[in-house]
């Protein structure tokens, strides 16, 4: 049976229109079977070797020549002129989109996502490496997972004069963090105005998430002669913030790119492996919708680094209001068909993991 990626949500519309085709059924098998063929030996495909593995029941003449028209149509290339076929990015979105069929997982495929799911951890940190690298184990490719961006919220500030000149300031969340920083100041402070401005902060920030215009414009009101502290305060404040809110990157597995044909040029591995060790530049890969699979193959990525692999990956809930991504990075020659159907049942998983009282447990 052909699986309705349209419900997992891995056809983005720009793609259905850049690649959308018309070609006859007979075109379409045999584009299936070179793919297929190809993504299992990693050679190029001839006529006369897919007819003798594939039993399509037509002559490597005929097969020849529609492989042909394949090519002219963008769907396949040929790298050298004796060689056979290979599948073009073009060949393998209309494989994901149209042509690929369901893998219902095994029940031992399904034995480590399950064991994994029962042992309740309850840490999202801990949770998503651990996730990760099973799914590196699992695909032999090399995984990706990106934890959610947070929303910080205040829980208790305390500021002191250290020095005559100098002003420490600390701040915890409701998760328990502790950032201080020592603030230099261009005068000598007074305890007072500080005191003032200590009690500021608790009353207007403790427990929320945002320093809005009108909340600054209490605390000044309330500070006194303390809020010529402000600025410095609010300043180290959005610093933390910004490094609290910050999404991780989890890598797990790198070295298997080296395992794939593809990537036994250095030069060509060497690139993927660094971008994939600039989390920034990782942590800005699209976000899926919910309970769904996201797969870019090729030119369809962004980032230069990575148009000559695809990235697949998931959204999985957390809890109630955080969701993460996880995924696989890898070769444009993937097995896409059992990739997708490891990564919806890790969501499917984790959605039953939420229902099972887990939504409600702080992290």
């Amino acid at each position: 049976m052909v699986l309705n990626y349209t419900s997992l949500a891995v056809i983005a519309p720009e793609c259905q229109r850049r690649y959308a085709v018309n070609i006859s059924e007979r075109k379409k098998e045999i584009l299936k079977a070179i793919i297929e063929d190809y993504v299992e030996t990693a050679e190029p495909v001839g006529s006369k070797s897919l007819v003798e593995r594939r039993k399509l029941g037509l002559s490597s003449a005929t097969v020849r020549n529609e492989m042909s028209d394949l090519e002219s149509m963008g769907l396949l290339e040929q790298p050298h002129t004796s060689s056979g076929r290979v599948p073009s990015m073009k060949g393998y979105r209309m494989y994901v989109n149209e042509l690929m069929e369901s893998k219902n997982l095994t029940p031992q495929e399904m034995e480590p996502i399950n064991r994994f799911i029962g042992l309740r951890i309850a840490e999202l940190d801990t949770l998503l490496v651990r996730a990760s690298k099973l799914l590196s184990e699992l695909t032999n490719y090399t995984s990706i997972a990106i934890t959610p961006a947070a929303r910080v919220r205040f829980a208790r500030f305390e500021l002191f004069m250290s020095e005559p000149n100098s002003l420490v300031c600390v701040m915890v969340t409701d998760t328990g963090i502790v950032k201080s920083k020592l603030l230099r100041l261009s005068r000598p402070g007074d305890e007072p105005g500080v005191r003032a401005l200590s009690a500021a902060l608790n009353t207007v920030l403790a427990g929320h998430h945002d320093m809005t215009d009108r909340r600054l414009d209490e605390i000044a009101c309330l500070s006194g002669e303390g809020a010529r502290y402000l600025p410095a305060v609010v300043s180290f404040l959005r610093e933390c913030c910004d490094s609290l809110s910050e999404r991780e990157v989890i890598i797990n597995g790198a070295s298997r790119l080296l395992t794939h044909p593809e990537f036994r040029n250095a030069d060509r591995a060497h690139e993927l492996i660094e971008y994939l060790s600039e989390s920034q530049e990782v942590s800005k890969l699209p976000v899926p919708s919910p309970e769904s699979v996201k797969v870019l193959i090729g030119p369809e990525n962004a980032v230069s680094e990575l148009r000559d692999s695809s990235v697949v990956i998931a959204s999985v809930p957390l809890n109630d209001e955080l969701s993460g991504i996880i995924g696989v990075v890898g070769p444009t020659r993937m097995e896409y068909s059992k990739l997708i159907s490891h990564l919806s049942y890790f969501t499917r998983q984790f959605g039953i993991r939420g229902d099972d009282n887990w939504k409600d447990r702080k992290t």
